[in-house]
């Protein structure tokens, strides 16, 4: 049982991460946190991040990685690809089968652009630790449309040579073959190949980097709050409601946030460990209980 912020208490899994014993602590230590992030990355779990950043992690030599804690949330370590695309429970068909330390082994030979982008998902605010009143969701949608738009990358420049200005005799600047949008249209469409996912997703990302380019020039916050609801009443948040609802509903915040989420963390298995698993964008349900 590892203690959390709201001073509660909750089950986690326990690992030892092995080293030789030649190796100088500061290796040791580099080569944990890569590990700790290649973890939280593939098993989805935000918590050992959070864990690291409030130094809550435990460095120290031990004569054998067994410590009979309880074991009976074991995961099946020979094929985690279910946790790598976000499906704890019933790996979706068609993926391949991927062991932990073949996902691991490969994430050591990416380069370091792929594993930077992996650490930056990793490092995604506003944390679990801790709620945060301020430091919010927006910096979360920053967070993620940086991330998406280095995937995705820039449009391919145009090789026509530029004119020389006949007024300050300079060469203007390059210009791009295809608008920035329609070249995130292609690249959604390549990989995906679901024309009808790939709409959902482009208005999903233009929406995020609306707020980040506002972010980028005036102070901007998140002003939205919880809405009224009745007790007994339920409400359904999709990718339209979350769009055009975001600066008024939290609900519809967080549902744009979890989906620009999901879409960069696709993008990322596709790129670095070569699986392709691209689903709708996440439907949230709310409920007022009594």
């Amino acid at each position: 049982m590892l203690p959390m912020h709201s001073s509660a208490s909750l089950w986690m899994s326990r690992s030892h991460f092995v080293t030789p014993a030649d190796w100088p602590d500061s290796v040791a230590f580099e080569r944990f946190r890569g590990w700790l992030i290649f973890d939280c990355f593939v098993m989805m779990n935000s918590h050992g991040a959070a864990h690291y950043d409030d130094n809550r992690h435990v460095f120290e030599a031990i004569d054998t990685p067994e410590d009979g804690g309880d074991l009976r949330n074991a995961v099946d370590y020979s094929d985690v690809v279910g946790f790598l695309v976000g499906s704890h429970v019933g790996k979706p068909e068609g993926l391949p089968v991927r062991s932990y330390a073949d996902l691991y082994q490969t994430f050591l030979e990416l380069s370091p652009k792929k594993r930077a982008a992996i650490e930056w998902f990793v490092s995604q605010p506003p944390s679990p630790r801790r709620i945060d009143p301020l430091y919010g969701r927006y910096w979360g949608v920053q967070h993620m449309i940086i991330l998406i738009e280095s995937l995705i990358g820039p449009p391919p420049i145009c090789e026509a040579e530029s004119t020389i200005c006949k007024t300050c005799k300079r060469v203007p600047p390059h210009h791009h073959q295809v608008s920035r949008r329609e070249w995130l249209r292609q690249e959604l469409e390549r990989r995906t190949a679901s024309p009808d996912l790939v709409e959902e997703y482009v208005l999903l990302i233009e929406k995020g980097i609306s707020i980040r380019n506002k972010m980028s020039h005036v102070p901007t916050f998140d002003r939205s709050t919880l809405p009224a609801m009745q007790t007994g009443e339920r409400a359904s948040y999709d990718s339209s409601r979350a769009i055009y609802e975001f600066e008024s509903d939290t609900y519809a915040l967080d549902t744009l946030l979890v989906a620009l989420q999901q879409i960069a963390h696709a993008l990322i298995v596709d790129e670095a460990f070569n699986i392709k698993y691209f689903r709708e964008p996440p439907i949230i349900k709310v409920a007022m209980v009594g």
